[in-house]
């Protein structure tokens, strides 16, 4: 994601030094293994080089950190910081932008707010610090329920929004950015843990979503665990056959006595 003014201003400065210096972009990359276009890449404000990668490239000029912040204008101090999901007003609107691919992407959220936002994207970080609070560095009931409750505000706050839109543009790429995590999550591949976690989530919001309005009418909509689905199924002729416990999601129940009781999966 591009790089926010001041950031630049400090990477161009790094450029200037170089090309003072008669140093070439390749030459760095040469001298610290790196790939070709990288360094063009850092000085352009594309991708922010760790502090590391920034002191080895001086490093490899000659230069130190003082030669490129010496009377270097970076405008205003920010007061936030960018992150890998942010959203900026755009006048009833809010355009949230995040990295797709190889691309910068926006998604415009009508009639939104960023207090709309933060809350929602603060429900999802809460609830995934129980993590810490907790003392575990996973927990898969915690980070279900983080996802699950986030997305339900996301969906009561903008019900105007496609919920497939504030499922993977919001809820998703907030998930993984790992600034939303505890500490303890820094080196998790949060994409990875996305899809499993994801997945876990969608079955709660449909459990939790619809299961009030259907309960009105004698059906009730459940999560049943490892013993409660192999039950279920060895009392259906044929389905045990055909299908493994662990492949089912959640139970539809319709009625309420257990002879009279008939289920259907999901997986």
């Amino acid at each position: 994601m591009t790089s926010a003014p001041y950031l630049k201003a400090i990477l161009a400065k790094f450029r200037q030094e170089r090309e003072k210096r008669k140093v070439s972009a390749a030459e760095i990359e040469e001298k610290l293994i790196l790939g070709p276009g990288w360094v063009e890449r850092f000085e352009r404000g594309d991708t922010v080089p760790t502090l590391d990668m920034l002191f080895a490239m001086l490093h490899t000029i000659g230069a130190r950190l003082d030669d490129i912040l010496k009377d270097l204008d970076v405008g205003e101090a920010p007061s936030e910081i960018e992150r890998h999901l942010y959203a900026v007003p755009a006048g009833k609107d809010l355009k949230v932008h995040f990295a797709y691919g190889d691309f910068d992407a926006l998604y415009r959220l009508s009639n939104s707010t960023p207090d709309q936002f933060e809350a929602v994207i603060k429900t999802l970080r809460d609830g995934l610090s129980r993590l810490a609070a907790a003392g575990k560095a996973d927990d898969t009931a915690l980070k279900t329920d983080a996802v699950a409750k986030a997305f339900l505000l996301a969906a009561q706050k903008w019900p105007h929004a496609n919920p497939s839109d504030l499922w993977w543009f919001i809820i998703g790429r907030a998930y993984c950015d790992r600034f939303n995590h505890p500490a303890t999550s820094a080196r998790r591949d949060l994409e990875q843990s996305w899809k499993r976690t994801g997945g876990w989530a969608l079955e709660q919001v449909l459990v939790r979503h619809y299961g009030p309005e259907l309960a009105k009418h004698g059906i009730q909509i459940v999560i049943g665990t490892s013993d409660e689905k192999k039950r279920y199924l060895q009392g259906l002729k044929g389905v045990n056959v055909r299908m493994e416990a662990d492949k089912v999601d959640f139970f539809r129940l319709f009625s309420t006595s257990p002879e009279s009781r008939m289920m259907t999966s999901c997986s």
